[in-house]
């Protein structure tokens, strides 16, 4: 790593997922602060032998935000509400020139795209405020940012049916009368008729 020089002193670089500014560099380790402020050493042969991302180029940082409007927004006025709160802060660079743009067509949004270039130092309090400053912005110019929405689903009462008593009427009589049992032919005494299946006595052998 020291002779090939992938990354230098002060550059932001990711190595095996870890992320940091570069604070010295050796023939034997590479050392790294990390966002949080925490100390993080890595061996150069572990260094070498990973996909190592350099997100410094000649001590500048691109920040790259996506912010979603919606459907009936007008794309024009939101790309240039985005692109003045961006520019006209002072940490923002010329050079290399900003790009401002359509990234997709969301589900429930348009996502725009804005990528400034600023100082590799700066990079982390720039894209904070630029997300605080881009949201104000926008409500200030009534710029929709769709967000998911939630529906709660609440079972009602399940209606009951409508009893055939009436008044003080028991509804197990109501219904009894309603569907009075078979009764025998013939005979003064009628009794309900009830259905057995016959079968046939097992013969014993």
């Amino acid at each position: 790593v020291a002779l090939l020089r992938p990354y230098h002193i002060g550059d932001y670089v990711e190595i095996s997922g870890r992320e940091g500014l570069v604070t010295d560099l050796d023939l034997f380790f590479t050392e790294l602060r990390s966002p949080d402020n925490r100390r993080l050493v890595i061996p150069n042969g572990q260094a070498i032998a990973s996909p190592i991302t350099n997100h410094t180029t000649a001590g500048r940082r691109c920040c790259a935000l996506v912010v979603g409007v919606g459907y009936d927004d007008d794309l024009d006025r939101a790309l240039a509400v985005l692109k003045r709160t961006m520019v006209s802060d002072p940490r923002a660079l010329r050079e290399p020139a900003p790009w401002f743009g359509v990234r997709a067509l969301a589900e429930s949004s348009v996502d725009l795209s804005a990528q400034e270039w600023v100082n590799a130092g700066e990079y982390g309090n720039y894209k904070a405020d630029m997300l605080k400053a881009v949201k104000q912005a926008f409500d200030a110019e009534q710029i929709e940012i769709p967000y998911p929405h939630s529906v709660q689903l609440t079972k009602g009462e399940i209606p009951q049916p409508e009893s055939r008593s009436t008044g003080g009427e028991n509804p197990v009589e109501a219904l009894a009368a309603d569907h009075p049992p078979a009764t025998r032919q013939g005979g003064d005494d009628a009794h309900p008729v009830f259905a057995f299946e016959r079968r046939p006595a097992s013969r014993k052998s």
